[in-house]
C-alpha cells in the first residue's frame, strides 16, 4: 500500500557570504539551475564523515581497518551506493534548494565574474585558471532535507542517523562551502538557522552558539586518521571579523601568501617535502595531489558582522607513505597565529 505520509524534514538556511565558482564543466559558465543539489550533497558527504568517524572508531574499539569499513557502510546506507552489484543503496535523505528569492533563470544581479575582484588577496586564494570564471553572488539559500523513514528492505531511518546527517549540515555551514577553491574560503556556505526533524529552530549567527555546537562534536579519534575528520589534532580558530567579506577574505589570502613565502618556511629539505607542502600539493616538481587540510569559512553573524573561521583538521597527509612524507602541522598552526585578536573555538589536545 502506498504510503503517503509526509517525509520528516529539516530546515536550513544558509548565506553564500564569498563568490561561489559552482560552474560548468568547461568552468566559464555558471549552471544553468544557479545551485545544484548533487554539489551540496557531496560536501554533506564529506562533512558526515568528518563528523563521525571519531564515534565510529571508538564503537571499533580503536580498530582502523574496522572503522573505516561501518563508516562506508552507514554511509552507503545512509547517502546512496552505486555499485553493480548486490550491495546497491538509494539515498535515505532527498536535497531540496532554492536561492531565495526564488528564480529560475540567470540573472546578471545574480551572477558575478572573476575580473570583478579588486581586492589583495583574493587572487591568490583564486589560484590560477580563474581568470574570466562566473561566480554566484551572495544570496540566501534554503535547504530542505527530506528523510525516507523506511527503505526498500523496511529498515527504518533512526533519530540518531537524522542527527548524524543535521549535524553534518551544521558544520558544513560553520566550516565549509561548495565549489572551486572552497577550502580556500570561495563559496562559503553560512549557516543561519536551521529547524531540526525533532526540536525548535536553532540560529547559529552569534559566537556562543557556534562554541555550543562544537562541544558537541567528537574529538576523540588520534590525529593520525585515514581521511581528513575531526580529531584530537584540530583547531578551530576565528582569525579577523569585519563587514566586507572579500575586504577580510582578501586579509586572509595576504597573510597566507606572506607567511608561505618567508624564507625560514620556504625550506625544502633534501629527499623530504618541501614545508610548505602542508598548504596541500601538487607543489613544485611534486605531482601528488592532496587538499589542504585548512579550511577557511566566511561566517555571517547577526547585525551584518562576519567573521572567518579556518579549521585545521589533521589527517595522514599522503596515506600508505610514511617517514620523508610526512609533514608538521605546527606550520599551518604557526601562520594562524599570524593574525592579531584571534579568537580559540577549539584547540588542538
Amino acid at each position: 500500500m502506498l504510503d503517503l505520509k509526509k517525509p520528516k524534514e529539516a530546515i536550513l538556511h544558509y548565506r553564500i557570504t564569498t563568490p561561489m565558482f559552482l560552474g560548468e564543466a568547461d568552468a566559464k559558465s555558471v549552471d544553468a539551475k544557479i545551485f545544484r543539489n548533487a554539489s551540496y550533497k557531496g560536501a554533506l558527504r564529506f562533512w558526515w564523515r568528518a563528523t563521525q568517524w571519531g564515534k565510529f572508531l571508538s564503537e571499533a574499539g580503536g580498530d582502523v581497518r574496522t572503522a573505516l569499513s561501518s563508516l562506508h557502510k552507514k554511509e552507503g546506507e545512509l547517502f546512496g551506493l552505486a555499485s553493480d552489484g548486490e550491495d546497491s543503496r538509494q539515498s535515505r535523505v532527498r536535497i531540496q534548494t532554492s536561492l531565495l528569492p526564488e528564480i529560475s533563470r540567470i540573472e546578471k544581479e545574480y551572477i558575478g565574474s572573476e575580473k570583478d575582484f579588486g581586492v589583495t588577496g583574493i587572487k591568490y586564494l583564486l589560484g590560477q585558471g580563474a581568470d574570466g570564471r562566473k561566480y554566484i553572488k551572495s544570496r540566501t539559500l534554503q535547504v530542505t532535507l527530506q528523510f525516507h523513514e523506511v527503505n526498500d528492505e523496511g529498515k527504518k531511518i533512526s533519530a540518531d542517523d537524522i542527527q548524524s546527517i543535521e549535524s553534518a549540515a551544521i558544520a558544513l555551514g560553520l566550516f565549509g562551502g561548495l565549489g572551486s577553491r572552497a577550502r580556500k574560503g570561495l563559496g562559503s556556505l553560512s549557516l543561519q538557522t536551521m529547524t531540526p526533524v525533532v526540536g525548535e529552530e536553532a540560529s547559529f549567527t552569534k559566537l556562543s552558539e557556534i562554541e555550543t555546537f562544537i562541544g558537541k562534536l567528537d574529538f576523540s579519534a588520534s590525529a593520525e586518521a585515514p581521511l581528513t575528520a575531526f580529531s584530537k589534532g584540530s583547531d578551530i580558530v576565528i582569525t579577523n571579523q569585519g563587514s566586507d567579506a572579500l575586504k577580510l577574505l582578501g586579509e586572509v589570502g595576504v597573510k597566507m601568501s606572506e607567511f608561505r613565502k618567508a624564507p625560514e618556511n620556504k625550506k625544502e629539505p633534501r629527499g623530504e617535502l618541501p614545508m610548505r607542502a602542508v598548504f596541500g600539493l601538487p607543489h613544485k616538481h611534486i605531482s601528488e595531489r592532496r587538499a589542504s587540510p585548512l579550511f577557511i569559512h566566511v561566517h555571517a553573524l547577526e547585525g551584518g558582522e562576519l567573521a572567518v573561521i579556518q579549521t585545521l583538521l589533521p589527517a595522514q597527509f599522503l596515506p600508505g607513505n610514511t617517514g620523508t612524507k610526512k609533514v608538521d602541522f605546527g606550520l599551518i598552526r604557526k601562520y594562524l597565529k599570524t593574525f592579531e585578536n584571534t579568537r580559540e573555538l577549539r584547540r588542538h589536545d
